[in-house]
């Protein structure tokens, strides 16, 4: 499958969360920045605050909160039990934008993003996640070096298995097969609690 090539909107506005009434905020959004969109990934640069989103759970579109007049797009993304959620619009034409369609364009382009789910693993990284949760169950598991835990919860507290393996990659050097073992162990251990 070709990659997505990156998508740029200028002029888009963020929320953290719902913009309610009793939140007495004036504006319809928090911050106003440029959002680009790529294969993995979508980020959010505005001039307060800076966003990036790798694992990208759910994408929805309506109205939100006190907004009636503009949709907007919602990202849930993180972990599954406990996601985060991030809503965008096009801010354009001093709001207008949206209802032009830009916000549409946002949605299609968010849609086309990844998902980073144990759905689309390769069968060799699924066995490998069954064989650590076996050996976890029996008590009986490999150490995984503590500089690669802390490399990879600087990223998200439940990160997905091949963001794992990326940082793993580009942070310690190992070969493909160690790689995806130290994944696999670590993603049994910090995501499959019993």
């Amino acid at each position: 499958m070709a990659s997505m090539a990156a998508q740029t909107f200028d002029t888009v506005w963020y929320l953290p969360h719902e913009n309610k009434w009793h939140d007495l905020n004036v504006l319809a959004y928090r911050d106003v920045g440029r959002l680009t969109v790529s294969d993995n990934l979508i980020e959010f640069k505005g001039k307060n605050e800076t966003l990036s989103i790798y694992n990208v759970l759910r994408v929805s579109c309506g109205k939100q909160g006190r907004d009636f007049v503009n949709n907007w797009v919602k990202v849930e993304y993180g972990g599954s039990a406990t996601p985060s959620v991030a809503y965008f619009a096009d801010g354009s034409l001093h709001g207008w934008g949206g209802i032009f369609g830009g916000t549409k364009r946002i949605l299609q382009a968010v849609k086309q993003v990844k998902r980073e789910d144990v759905a689309i693993l390769d069968p060799r990284m699924l066995q490998l996640i069954e064989d650590a949760y076996m050996r976890r169950l029996q008590n009986n598991r490999p150490p995984i070096d503590e500089s690669m835990r802390n490399e990879i919860l600087k990223f998200m507290p439940y990160p997905s298995p091949r963001l794992v393996e990326r940082v793993l990659a580009e942070r310690a050097h190992l070969p493909e097969e160690e790689r995806m073992q130290q994944a696999a162990e670590f993603i049994v251990e910090n995501c499959y609690h019993h």
